[in-house]
């Protein structure tokens, strides 16, 4: 079943016009950098089988099916690993990073994803990540979200996200913390707060199992990229 974040917004080019070659498209374009599996992606409500370097441009979406992942570039230096089951829509991409212009923002209806985005936003931009319970905004930092049902759980393990609820309620998530929301339909938002677990690092560390698809080895290949990020995670294995 396809979840669909506010309307659709037609798009008049052909679907070669969205190939990582195409110098119009890469300037706003979430590319497919890597995958795995059974990967398939929507655009202009075209679904077809994803490959590498494919862009991904507005109301575009990707969904992996079992033991399966992608990563996505969502800007220079902004990664997003796709884990199995899940589905991440893009709703706006910024102009690019340092560019002190417009929002990145995708929006995730079930499943799990880890961003990267330790590499910073620059003044005037923003990185927002939205899911049927909550949004995210973030200054850089590197954090997963997973959704199932009616909960959302966020675990930040670099830097600080805020978190919005409800009407209007904010939460400053940082390192070494996690958040579950769950919001079911007329009642009050049930709002679990916590430290990191062992469970909860152990896809980062190196010798663990390597998750459906391999996706745990492509995860930690993109933290070892981060030296400060990487250091960060050792402390807090400690």
């Amino acid at each position: 079943m396809k979840f669909r974040y506010f309307f659709s917004i037609p798009l008049a080019l052909c679907l070669m016009a969205f190939s990582a070659s195409a110098a119009d498209a890469a300037a706003r374009a979430a590319v497919v950098d890597d995958l795995r599996g059974n990967v398939s992606a929507t655009q202009n409500e075209n679904e077809f089988p994803a490959f590498r370097g494919l862009a991904l441009l507005s109301d575009d979406s990707i969904e992996t099916g079992a033991d399966s992942w992608s990563r996505l570039e969502l800007n220079e230096g902004q990664f997003a690993v796709i884990e199995e089951n899940t589905e991440i829509q893009i709703i706006e991409l910024a102009e690019g990073v340092g560019s002190g212009a417009g929002t990145t923002r995708v929006y995730l209806s079930e499943g799990k994803v880890w961003f990267d985005v330790s590499s910073g936003i620059s003044e005037g931009e923003s990185f927002e990540v939205i899911t049927p319970t909550l949004a995210l905004a973030v200054r850089g930092t590197f954090f997963s979200v997973a959704v199932a049902g009616d909960e959302t759980t966020l675990a930040v393990y670099d830097g600080e996200v805020a978190l919005s609820y409800g009407d209007g309620a904010d939460i400053a998530v940082s390192a070494g913390r996690k958040v579950t929301v769950a919001l079911e339909t007329g009642t009050t938002p049930t709002v679990t707060q916590s430290e990191l677990s062992r469970e909860d690092i152990a896809p980062l560390q190196e010798g663990n199992e390597e998750g459906p698809g391999g996706v745990y080895e492509a995860l930690r290949d993109q933290v070892q990229e981060n030296e400060d990020l990487t250091r960060h995670i050792e402390q807090l294995q400690e």
